[in-house]
């Protein structure tokens, strides 16, 4: 199986393979799990952050790039507050916050940090397979603050665009514990542009205190639309009710898009993050411009006001699936299959 690329106005067939390395960026350990269509990678010993999903039929970077940057390993380590390292260390990119979203909180004891544990900590990681059919790779992280374990098992396929995330939360004591989990990846430019349309299937919006509102279509405004870069907007909503567990950012000017599937049992929200240059101070200082389009598991400050938190008793275990495609040709979808199709026209 091959696909067809022009280069130099020229057509080729490039042949379809997968294939997983390490390899080194600013003295950071990467693990790369990549297709002929899409190249994804992580850095095991900085949180386990997705730094890149890069889309080659298009040849563009589908995630965004904080303005800093991934700061080098040998850098001396920026520690404004102890309980906000997350926005010290982020490079952009998709982390995954877990077992704690939002500000701190007290809990069992302890001050969780701003998103969770597992940005802060180094991952284990090992190439399961390196080459053939499918990429595979396996990483896992024991947190400190709560006895509970994160594995992920990352996947992508010889002539595929779409990554597929497994992963299983452990509880290794034998008390219960209730903690969140969700997914923060932020898109950037050339996804992200003035009129770039988010799609998702979902009964209503709330907005940052949690008032109920209309999606996508509120009092004439449409919610789903994405501001110009420099607007000087920025904003945080979220998606309640999902009818299913998938959305879609799509340029339609560019015809590209990106989209997730995952298991709306576990992540019934969608949080939404829109940075247009409106945050002046640290760490932005008003040049980030991202949305951030992220499955969780609960809403802000749910442990606070005693709402919905993810379970698990002693010794159990929860297991579940997303995926993430890069796609052009499409300026609308309709759905996002569990194995990551996107349908649409």
């Amino acid at each position: 199986m091959a696909r067809k690329v022009k280069s130099e106005g020229k057509t080729k067939a490039v042949k379809a393979y997968a294939k997983a390395s390490f390899g080194e960026l600013k003295g950071w350990k990467t693990l790369v799990v990549e297709s002929d269509r899409l190249s994804v990678t992580v850095l095991p010993e900085h949180g386990g952050w997705i730094l890149s999903c890069f889309y080659k039929p298009r040849n563009v970077e589908l995630l965004q790039t904080s303005p800093r940057g991934l700061l080098a390993k040998d850098d001396p380590p920026v520690v404004t507050d102890p309980l906000f390292r997350y926005r010290d260390r982020s490079p952009g990119g998709w982390p995954e916050l877990f077992p704690h979203g939002s500000g701190p909180v007290e809990a069992y004891g302890v001050k969780l940090p701003f998103h969770g544990e597992v940005v802060n900590r180094e991952w284990r990681a090992e190439i399961v397979s390196a080459r053939g059919a499918e990429a595979v790779a396996h990483m896992s992280v024991d947190c400190h603050l709560m006895p509970l374990r994160l594995e992920r098992t990352l996947r992508v396929a010889a002539g595929s665009a779409t990554f597929v995330l497994e992963e299983t939360a452990t509880n290794l004591s034998d008390l219960p514990f209730d903690f969140m989990w969700g997914h923060h990846p932020i898109f950037g430019k050339p996804l992200l542009a003035e009129g770039a349309k988010i799609f998702a299937e979902a009964q209503r919006s709330l907005t940052d205190d949690f008032e109920p509102r209309g999606w996508p279509m509120d009092k004439g405004k449409d919610l789903s639309l994405c501001p110009a870069e420099g607007a000087g907007t920025g904003e945080m909503f979220y998606l309640d009710g999902l009818k299913a567990g998938w959305y879609a950012l799509v340029n339609a000017e560019e015809k590209l898009g990106a989209a997730m599937a995952w298991d709306r049992e576990v992540f019934p929200y969608v949080w939404i993050w829109r940075e247009a240059g409106a945050a002046k101070n640290y760490p932005y200082f008003g040049r980030a411009y991202a949305v951030a389009i992220e499955p969780f598991s609960s809403l802000p400050g749910a442990r606070q006001r005693g709402e919905r938190l993810l379970h698990l008793d002693g010794g159990q275990s929860l297991s579940t699936k997303l995926v993430l495609t890069g796609f052009h040709g499409l300026t609308e979808v309709s759905g996002v299959t569990a194995d990551g199709e996107v349908r649409g026209k």
